[in-house]
C-alpha cells in the first residue's frame, strides 16, 4: 500500500478546517485559557486538557496553551547527570513525605 503524503496533508487540513468551522470557538478559547492558567499553578492539567479536547480543541492548540505557561519554566540548557540525580532525589523525598 502506498500513501500519498500530499493527499494526506490536504485531507487533514480539510478536516481541521471543518472541525474549526463547526465548533463553538468561544467555548474552545475558554477551555484553552483555563488550561493555560491551570498550568501556572497546581491544577489537574489532564482534566483541563480533556475538557479542551471535548470542546473540540486540536492537539496543537492544547499543546500551545500549555507551552504559553510552561515555556517560562523550561530549562534553557541540558542539566548534568549529577544535577538530575539530585533533583530526582528531591522529588522522591517530596513524594514519600
Amino acid at each position: 500500500m502506498k500513501v500519498d503524503p500530499a493527499a494526506v496533508r490536504v485531507e487533514q487540513i480539510r478536516k481541521l478546517e471543518q472541525l474549526k468551522s463547526e465548533r463553538d470557538g468561544r467555548l474552545v478559547a475558554e477551555k484553552l485559557d483555563a488550561l493555560t492558567e491551570g498550568a501556572k499553578g497546581r491544577a489537574n492539567l489532564l482534566g483541563l486538557a480533556i475538557e479542551a479536547a471535548r470542546a473540540k480543541a486540536t492537539v496543537g492548540e492544547i499543546s500551545f496553551a500549555l507551552e504559553k505557561s510552561l515555556a517560562a519554566i523550561a530549562p534553557r540548557s541540558r542539566p548534568s547527570p549529577e544535577s538530575m540525580r539530585k533533583r530526582l532525589a528531591q522529588i522522591r523525598r517530596l513524594l514519600l513525605a
